[in-house]
């Protein structure tokens, strides 16, 4: 019997989620301005080359076509209005402050849980945080936005969780004028188990959020956004499984880089879609 495409990917995405993992992680993050210019180059291609090989392999062994769409980019206000979409499916990642934040030298957990629980948007300084590219990928949306589903972490012994500053995203935008989108994250929380738990546990949320999206608000697969930056590998994994074979685009927030390797300019999203075309026996 065939492999279906759904099982084939899953076995090649274990390892390319690990290294769209690493871009997502480290795009926007403190560890990608120690990275030369050679190194993320290297990265991305090791990215595309499975992402290529996969696409060869699947259709060797299956009638299966599958296309990787040209890249867009939603840089710049023309770019942002011709891309956009109606609706966004973001990782909320466990809140960090950036060195220019007032909280970076003292910061703890806890003190970010309980400000996060108080609301306390402007004492986080969230675009003095890891949570900037989050709110790159919500502005660079924002003249057609109407959903955006924020999938966040539940607290264990380890940490207090990322549902807090879900919570506290939702607010920050609810006050603003610019923003007319409605934001849901109550039911979008995962248990932060093992990797093969938390892989399935965020493909089916994904999949139900889009399920929701087209039976509530009548939103198709192409009308929505999944921007897979900011979360653990394996939520990537589970991301791009229940995106892959569904016409589902994905995004990831990328910059510029200047001659020295280090990130210039402002955060914006790069928008991916796959498509795939099942042909009968000949």
């Amino acid at each position: 019997m065939q492999p279906t495409l759904r099982t084939s990917i899953t076995y090649i995405l274990v390892f390319a989620s690990f290294i769209v993992g690493a871009i997502g992680e480290n795009v926007t993050g403190a560890v990608l301005e120690n990275w030369t210019v050679k190194q993320q180059t290297l990265l991305i291609a090791a990215g595309l080359f499975v992402i290529g090989a996969f696409i060869v392999w699947q259709n060797r062994l299956t009638n299966v076509e599958a296309i990787l769409g040209a890249p867009h980019s939603l840089k710049s206000p023309p770019q942002q209005k011709r891309h956009s979409k109606r609706g966004l499916v973001a990782f909320v990642s466990l809140y960090r402050p950036r060195p220019k934040n007032a909280l970076f030298e003292n910061y703890a957990q806890e003190i970010g849980a309980q400000l996060a629980n108080k609301g306390d948007h402007a004492t986080l300084d969230l675009a003095e945080s890891n949570l900037k590219p989050l709110l790159a990928a919500i502005d660079a949306h924002k003249s057609t936005l109407e959903h955006v589903w924020l999938v966040s972490t539940e607290a264990n012994n380890q940490n207090s969780g990322s549902y807090p500053f879900a919570s506290l995203v939702a607010q920050y935008y609810t006050e603003r004028e610019d923003v007319s989108a409605k934001f849901y994250y109550e039911d979008h929380v995962i248990s932060m188990g093992n990797d093969l738990s938390v892989a399935t546990e965020t493909k089916d949320v994904v999949e139900r959020i889009f399920r929701h999206a087209q039976n509530q608000y009548g939103l198709g697969a192409a009308q929505i956004a999944a921007d897979f930056t900011g979360c653990p590998r394996s939520m990537t994994l589970g991301m791009f499984l229940a995106c892959l074979d569904e016409r589902r685009d994905i995004q990831f927030i990328g910059t510029d880089y200047g001659a020295d390797a280090r990130p210039t300019g402002e955060l914006y999203p790069v928008l991916y879609s796959f498509e795939t075309r099942k042909h009968d026996d000949a």
